[in-house]
């Protein structure tokens, strides 16, 4: 039989997870597919994904694939039957054949993210683990400023947590916007950004130091500064925000 190359677009809720890469005794995405996928197909089952994402990561349409030698039944059934095996956090959008050279990760172009921040006086509970609640107003025109500034192709070594694979900090930001939405729920302040990869932690990274200076604790200069190289921002003038507001949305890959 030939080998197929099989690509899932999946959702998941990122809560309960160590995030999507497989690690020791902890509950991944990587680790619960690949030992559902092994059963149903009858061999070992490697299963790569679009990107890592942290711990508490959600993600919206997610890319993975897998190769087989044992694909015998209909593709169009797999999610159904992935979905009645899966946790509920895990559902199987749709599955596709796909060509052999194909790879999740190293045929993407561009991945993309949200993220999204929760502002009421009195928030309703169900929101809560799936945005960052902040009580304290944002100044969305200084937000928008410090977006403008990691936007193009930057060294973000002071902007992440450890560096990529072999050493490489160099990544493109094609966009990074915000957008502030209100409604009678309390108001939300979303962050779109899409480049070329991103390093562990580099999201929410730069999300908390446009905060920082919306916030009066930093300056544009400091921030130029870091993406320069110059000098590296304190902790206190960095830090991350929480993983819970933090969403995959998709990956790009050539037509």
């Amino acid at each position: 039989m030939n080998k197929k190359n099989v690509k899932l677009t999946l959702s998941f809720d990122g809560k309960p997870y160590c995030g999507w890469q497989k690690q020791k005794k902890q509950a991944s995405i990587q680790g619960i597919l690949e030992e559902i996928l092994s059963k149903l197909m009858k061999e070992t089952i490697k299963i790569s994904g679009a990107g890592r994402t942290d711990s508490g990561v959600h993600a919206i349409r997610y890319t993975a694939n897998f190769l087989t030698n044992n694909f015998s039944m209909s593709i169009s059934k797999l999610p159904v039957i992935l979905n009645f095996s899966l946790p509920e956090e895990i559902r199987i959008i749709s599955a596709e054949e796909t060509d052999v050279d194909f790879h999740s990760r190293f045929s993407a172009l561009a991945r993309e993210y949200i993220y999204i921040i929760y502002q009421t006086g009195h928030p309703l509970p169900f929101f809560l683990p799936y945005t960052y609640y902040r009580k304290k107003p944002i100044d969305i025109k200084k937000i928008k400023k410090a977006c403008s500034l990691f936007v193009g192709k930057h060294n973000f070594k002071n902007f992440c947590i450890g560096y990529g694979e072999e050493g490489n900090t160099e990544r493109q930001i094609f966009y990074f916007r915000a957008r502030e939405i209100k409604s009678s729920y309390g108001s939300q302040t979303v962050f779109f950004i899409k480049g070329n990869g991103f390093l562990r932690g580099m999201i929410r990274n730069i999300i908390a130091a446009c905060l920082n200076y919306a916030d009066g604790k930093t300056s544009l200069s400091e921030i130029k500064k870091a993406l320069k190289n110059k000098t590296k921002l304190p902790q206190a003038k960095r830090g991350q925000v929480p993983a819970q507001g933090l969403y995959f949305k998709r990956a790009y890959y050539p037509q």
